[in-house]
């Protein structure tokens, strides 16, 4: 069961996620999930301030700000998405510009040579 909180995301035990019962995870959802949300919205709340400081009769407000809502849902979807292979893109470069250094070998190498001297 989940609960969802604009930018947040909270699931209760029995999400499949190994919490167990009666633990809760809280996390962040990524930008691609609030992007279009937040695109439909301000669509809204443009095309809503703009008929009504326009005089235009409260039905024809109402929808024209409803096919904004959508349109700009739209489009923020397409830029999410744009934004998220961007990301993605730029992590995947840098992860194979900077690999992360085998640790345990070089302790090994490290140990393997103090121990082989000897008396």
């Amino acid at each position: 069961m989940g609960l969802g909180l604009g930018a947040f995301s909270v699931r209760r035990d029995g999400a499949g996620d190994g919490l167990g019962p009666g633990r809760v995870a809280v996390g962040v959802r990524s930008s691609t999930d609030v992007i279009p949300g937040a695109c439909g919205l301000a669509g809204f709340a443009v095309a809503l301030l703009a008929g009504m400081s326009a005089d235009t009769p409260a039905a024809s407000v109402i929808v024209a700000a409803l096919v904004a809502m959508v349109l700009c849902r739209v489009l923020g979807t397409m830029v999410a998405h744009v934004c998220g292979r961007l990301a993605d893109d730029a992590v995947r470069r840098h992860k194979e510009s900077n690999p992360v250094p085998d640790v345990r070998a070089a302790y090994r190498a490290a140990h393997a040579s103090t121990e082989g001297g000897g008396a």
